[in-house]
């Protein structure tokens, strides 16, 4: 739900909220101490930073909140405010690495065959790479598509 001000957003999530409250489904919002399950994320204009908004948390309904949020996970992948990449290749080379750690005394196990380490260590963390680069192709068959053509 795109939103050009406070204001609309304070009004079209009470609308939704009562809205889907009618039919009998729950929004997961904040309610006393407990944390919102339901996120909002602030997109600041490209010249804008990102503290420089109202990030705070609004109100829904008569006692319940929403929290706003840097980034979240959709269909697997990292949105991050920023609208870049950054944070999902970073997110996947921390569990690569996490992965390698994890196996670090498989691989330095001497009664483990070398064949044995070597599909664990392709199974696992070179799965992760792998996906980061056809990320990066896609990426880059977007930009050189999306550039303009020289006469």
């Amino acid at each position: 739900m795109k939103r050009n001000s406070r204001e609309d957003l304070n009004r079209g999530s009470n609308h939704i909220f009562s809205c889907l409250r009618k039919f009998g489904l729950l929004v997961h919002v904040g309610r006393g101490g407990t944390a919102s399950k339901t996120d909002a994320i602030y997109f600041p204009s490209p010249h804008q930073r990102y503290t420089n908004g109202d990030t705070s948390n609004f109100p829904v309904g008569d006692t319940c909140s929403i929290s706003f949020t840097e980034s979240f996970r959709y269909l697997g992948s990292i949105i991050h405010y920023s609208l870049t990449s950054d944070a999902e290749v970073d997110f996947r080379i921390s569990k690569a690495s996490e992965a390698f750690g994890a196996l670090s005394n498989v691989l330095r196990n001497k009664h483990v065959s070398n064949h044995l380490k070597g599909g664990v260590y392709k199974a696992l963390v070179l799965s992760t790479y792998f996906a980061l680069w056809v990320r990066g192709l896609v990426l880059m068959r977007r930009l050189i598509q999306s550039t303009p053509k020289l006469p």
